[in-house]
């Protein structure tokens, strides 16, 4: 009786612990779940420095714009094809 005890607790540890590992390593927070979240965190910090440097380049292009006459002047005419009276305007195809 004894004997019978100890296999079936043995077994039943034995089960327990690949149902354990299984949905440790499967399971909705397992080990592939988390693989998948760092992928994603890697994703989305790239994103995060490239609409950072679009910012500062927006920043810089604001800065430009409010102290300089010049950099208005140049997007008038490249933008908005804009020239001053007597200015000849070429297009190149």
């Amino acid at each position: 009786m004894k004997e019978l005890k100890k296999t079936f607790f043995y077994t039943f540890f034995c089960v327990e612990m690949i149902f354990f590992l299984f949905f440790y390593a499967f399971g909705t927070h397992g080990i592939q779940a988390l693989q998948c979240l760092v992928q994603e965190n890697d994703v989305l910090r790239s994103a995060n420095s490239q609409t950072k440097a679009e910012i500062k380049e927006l920043e810089h292009a604001c800065e430009s714009w409010e102290h300089s006459s010049f950099y208005k002047e140049k997007i008038a005419r490249e933008r908005l094809q804009m020239a001053r009276q007597g200015d000849v305007i070429y297009y190149l195809d």
